[in-house]
Formats: C-alpha cells, sequence, structure tokens
C-alpha cells in the first residue's frame, strides 16, 4: 500500500481532484477566491501549477501567475539537506495594497494559517537553491491612505514595477550562514526609471555580511562598489541603530562610478538637464560614530566637485 503512494499522487486524475479539493477549501476558509487552471506533478520533473489566481474577499485580483515550476531533489532531505533545482514564475502580476497602520490585502490569505502557540526552532538543514527566476513580472503597489502625488516622476506610495527580470541563487544557507548570487535584476518603473541590471554576491555568517562586487546598469549609467562590507561581533548588533553605529565596522568603495542625471529624473526631476557624468571614487568606512573618507572624489565632467582624505568624529 505504502508503495503505491507515488504512483496514486503522480496520477494526473488524482492530481487534479487535489488541487480542486484544496483550492476549493482555502477560497471557503479566506472568504476570498483561489483558483488553479492545470497541474503536473512528478518526482522527477517537479511540481509545475499554471494559472494560479488569488483575489481577495471583494474580488480585487492579488496575484495572477501565469506558471509556477518547483523543482526539488526530495530524497536529499532525509539527509538534512534541501536542494532546489529551480523555482521559476513565469509571467507573475502582484497587486500589494496597504495603507499606513500596515493592513494589506494579503490578510485574509495569512489569516487561514493557524498562529502558532510557541516559537517555531528553525531545523538545522541545509539549503542549495540553483535558480530562482521571476519572468516578466509585474508588480503593483499602493497605499490607499496617501494620496497619489501631483508632481511627475516616482512616488513611493503608489508605483508599478514592470518587465522584472530576476535570477538568484544560492550555494548555501544554514542556520546563521548564506552564500548567495544575484545574477541578474532588471526592471522598468512606469514613470520611467528604469534599471537595465542589477547583480552582485551576496554573503553573511556570524562575524561579516558582504556584498562583492555590486554593479549597476542603469540606461547610460554605470555603478562599481568594489567591496562593500559589514564586521560585527554579533549579526543582531546589524538591526539596533545605537549598536550599528558603534559596534559595526562599515566598509564602502567606488570604483569609477559614472551616473547621469537624465537616468534619475524619475527621482530628481531637477537632474534631466545635466548633460555631463557624475563620477565618483573613493573608500568610505564607518566606525564607532566616525566616518573616514580615503581617496574619495567626485567631478562632474570635467569640474572636481570634491576630493579629499579625512575624518569626521561623532557623527
Amino acid at each position: 500500500m505504502i508503495l503505491s503512494i507515488p504512483l496514486i499522487i503522480t496520477n494526473k486524475k488524482v492530481q487534479e481532484v487535489l488541487i480542486e479539493e484544496i483550492t476549493t477549501e482555502i477560497s471557503k476558509k479566506s472568504e476570498g477566491e483561489i483558483t488553479v487552471g492545470g497541474i503536473d506533478f512528478s518526482f522527477f520533473s517537479g511540481l509545475i501549477l499554471e494559472d494560479v489566481t488569488l483575489k481577495d474577499p471583494y474580488g480585487n485580483l492579488v496575484a495572477d501567475i501565469n506558471k509556477f515550476h518547483l523543482d526539488v531533489k526530495w530524497r536529499k532531505l532525509f539527509r538534512k539537506k534541501l536542494i532546489i533545482n529551480n523555482i521559476i514564475l513565469d509571467n507573475p502580476t502582484f497587486h500589494l495594497i496597504t495603507n499606513n497602520k500596515g493592513e494589506t490585502n494579503l490578510q485574509f490569505f495569512i489569516d487561514i494559517f493557524p498562529k502558532p502557540e510557541k516559537k517555531i526552532e528553525i531545523p538545522d538543514i541545509l539549503l542549495e537553491l540553483g535558480t530562482l527566476q521571476i519572468i516578466n513580472g509585474d508588480f503593483q503597489f499602493d497605499n490607499t491612505d496617501r494620496p497619489y502625488s501631483k508632481k511627475s516622476g516616482f512616488d513611493p506610495a503608489h508605483f508599478r514595477l514592470k518587465e522584472l527580470n530576476t535570477d538568484i541563487s544560492i550555494d548555501y544557507a544554514s542556520k546563521d550562514s548564506l552564500y548567495a548570487h544575484l545574477n541578474e535584476l532588471s526592471v522598468t518603473e512606469r514613470n520611467g526609471l528604469k534599471l537595465d541590471n542589477l547583480s552582485f554576491t551576496f554573503g553573511v555568517g556570524k562575524k561579516q555580511m558582504y556584498i562583492n562586487p555590486l554593479k549597476i546598469k542603469l540606461p547610460s549609467s554605470t555603478v562599481l562598489v568594489d567591496e562593500l562590507s559589514l564586521k560585527y561581533d554579533s549579526l543582531s548588533q546589524v538591526f539596533s541603530t545605537e549598536t550599528l553605529k558603534k559596534n559595526v565596522r562599515i566598509t564602502f568603495s567606488l570604483k569609477n562610478a559614472k551616473v547621469y542625471g537624465k537616468d534619475l529624473k524619475s527621482l530628481v526631476p531637477e537632474l534631466e538637464n545635466l548633460n555631463k557624468p557624475f563620477i565618483a571614487n573613493g573608500r568610505v568606512s564607518y566606525y564607532n560614530n566616525n566616518l573616514d573618507l580615503h581617496g574619495f572624489q567626485a567631478t562632474y565632467g570635467d569640474n572636481m566637485l570634491m576630493k579629499l582624505s579625512t575624518t569626521v568624529r561623532g557623527i
């Protein structure tokens, strides 16, 4: 009987009946609506869901995903290792609505899951992720308590990200460390801000966090951060303003960062008519309320705006 279970759950008809019962039950409990147009599961190719739609109790669209693919090496779980070959979201659309109290249009869905009576212990499992991809995503955000900005350009209370594409991989993740790569992030905001690509390698451990190198590409601008690191005695120091300023050593290094004003006009409209690039080089470090600038210089075109090496104390 037990040996027949894998054959049962990989049967197409059984999968369709199960997903219908699950979505019906979730819709009933949440008072919203979740539908799945198609399902395909096998232990070799993973789980594929097609035409996934989530609507709130008022019938407003929260999420719509053309195709979701999750491929996991299930047998590795017995060795305390979770290996995910890929997670792919193809043509997903999300609409997040919130207010000044922090309430969101996802609360109806969150409430169907029981709250744990005590703190959940994170299992000691090693995680590896081949790739997390979002293909041609669309994300819209609105704060209903804040009016639309009358000014042109980016509105942080009401924005929409289109043509969102990401590629993330995790080489190693455990309870106290992480080593990952953002291989690609590109997106266009509806008011004109365009990010051609953002990429970096990210690591965090018991004593250090780093992003190295960080590359930003806008239509005409390029920024290379050679080094961005935080060193600490305990990771908890990073999440407190007081200990962050006093106990965490922060280092930031720029190399030939070249930025054109027109790339940032949706954030600062006044920059649109600045035709020459801003170029910055140098190393900045901060520790124990002191800011150190090492060989830092900034130019606009052929004009030197700043060139200095100094320490500013008591910040």
